[in-house]
């Protein structure tokens, strides 16, 4: 009997009764297809599905057309170029450069036994030498391994890391140039603060010069003004005295608050007592007698008739500054209301004069002759106003001892609490406040009181005017 076939032998048998389909590569890149494709999967490009048949004796016909059937077997061409095609490497473009230079050859023969022999370029053979494909029997390409290799642990330029931290960076510059503005601008503010308070200061400077305040020093041994005892605080409301506002004074005029102060004095003469209170309300008092070359506008303004002294009704020479004299009662009330003010009561003059501490004369209790034009001092005459600047009152107000006596708008009369009334009561006569150069020391002061006729021409009386503070 003869010898069993082998198990090699009975596959090799059953493979060849398959009829196998001959590999249809792509023209354009050299990959196989998959069986029945129209299409190359790796480059897109149309295949041929159609071949040449292999030559026949001219006795059955010759070459004829016929389409490829049957099961595909994957070449190992196709196979490498597949692998180096997911491989971004510089050895696939060598490959592929390599490749479209000399394209892959199509299949050359068909063995006896109906397979399909493939011849391969020798340069694809060459590249892998140890890769041996065991059902064709020699050697293939192998699949190349890819390599991985680790990067160095940087950032690149324009990642989401790089970016985040140029934001960071330019986070932190605006918030320097942020604080670099506040700062500055803090400075600005600073120097315009100190600006201002400086001017302010300026101001004050000025104005203390102008309206010199009496001094400790100048008051000598004035009583000190007495202060309140504080009342008992009560919950929920505010012991501390309302301040009231203080209304814009007009030019030439000190403010005078107003308010309770004791009028005359018991250890004067007889119509200087007795001392008595008196409430005032808030007013304005010019800070000098009315002068010539104020009384001069009015008479320019009005054609009132000027005073007598003036020779052809002009301010004698030299005399601009000096308070106006030989006028009446009635031509300072005509001054007064031309100038929007009126004369000042005597209670109003006195308290403009000393205050609410019981002073003698405006400056304190003790007498300076440095401090008013009193009993022909150096000059033994009239001078101009405000030259005495040492002995203003407490309010600011100038001259209000000596120089010239100065009306008011008040009939003399007695005080309240007189037991018996005096000769001068009743006899219409007007009150002149403050003394002359002339006078002695005791008949200056801010208690003293005259009394003249309001007719009469007197060559050392004025007058100041005052006006209501609203």
């Amino acid at each position: 009997m003869p010898a069993a076939p082998s198990a090699a032998r009975t596959l090799i048998s059953e493979a060849e009764e398959v009829a196998e389909m001959a590999k249809v590569f792509c023209k354009r890149c050299g990959a196989s297809a998959k069986p029945f494709s129209r299409y190359c999967e790796t480059c897109g490009n149309t295949l041929d599905l159609s071949k040449e048949a292999p030559e026949k004796k001219p006795a059955e016909g010759g070459a004829e057309k016929t389409v490829i059937t049957g099961k595909l077997a994957v070449p190992p061409a196709a196979a490498a170029f597949r692998a180096q095609a997911d491989s971004p490497t510089g050895r696939l473009q060598a490959s592929l450069s390599d490749r479209n230079q000399r394209p892959l050859e199509p299949p050359a023969e068909i063995d006896r036994a109906g397979r399909r022999t493939t011849a391969f370029n020798d340069s694809l053979t060459t590249n892998f030498p140890d890769a041996t494909d065991p059902l064709i029997g020699r050697t293939t390409d192998p699949i190349p391994e890819t390599v991985v290799t680790a990067l160095p642990d940087a950032v690149p330029v324009g990642s989401e890391q790089s970016v985040q931290r140029s934001d960071s960076r330019g986070a932190k510059l605006v918030w320097v140039i942020i604080a670099l503005l506040a700062l500055a601008a803090g400075f600005v503010a600073k120097q315009l603060y100190d600006n201002q308070k400086s001017r302010s200061s300026s101001a004050n400077s000025l104005a203390n010069q102008s309206t010199p305040q009496p001094t400790t020093a100048l008051l000598g041994a004035m009583p000190p003004t007495p202060e309140p005892a504080p009342s008992p605080k009560q919950p929920g409301v505010s012991n501390t005295p309302a301040t009231p506002a203080t209304p814009a004074t007009p030019d030439g005029m000190v403010f005078v608050p107003g308010g309770t102060f004791k009028m005359g004095r018991d250890d004067g003469d007889e119509f200087e007592s007795p001392a008595h209170a008196v409430n005032l309300k808030p007013f304005f008092i010019d800070r000098t007698e009315v002068t010539n070359e104020e009384y001069q506008r009015f008479v320019s303004a009005t054609g009132y008739r000027a005073p007598a002294h003036w020779a052809g009704g002009k301010i004698p020479g030299g005399q601009a500054k000096f308070p106006v004299v030989n006028v009446t009662w009635d031509d300072a009330n005509a001054y007064a209301r031309w100038a929007n003010k009126r004369l000042p009561t005597e209670a109003e003059w006195e308290f403009a004069a000393r205050g609410t501490d019981g002073r003698v004369y405006p400056w304190g209790s003790r007498w300076n002759r440095n401090y008013a034009n009193v009993g022909r001092g150096k000059n033994g005459s009239l001078v101009e106003t405000g030259r005495y600047a040492p002995g203003a009152s407490p309010f600011g107000a100038l001259d209000m001892c000596g120089n010239v006596w100065e009306w008011t708008s008040s009939d003399f009369k007695d005080y309240p609490g007189r037991k018996t009334a005096s000769s001068l009561a009743g006899t219409g006569l007007k009150v002149i406040r403050g003394g002359a150069y002339n006078v002695a020391p005791p008949s200056a002061t801010a208690t003293y009181r005259g009394a003249i006729p309001p007719d009469r021409v007197p060559d050392k009386t004025g007058f100041r005017c005052v006006r209501d503070a609203q």
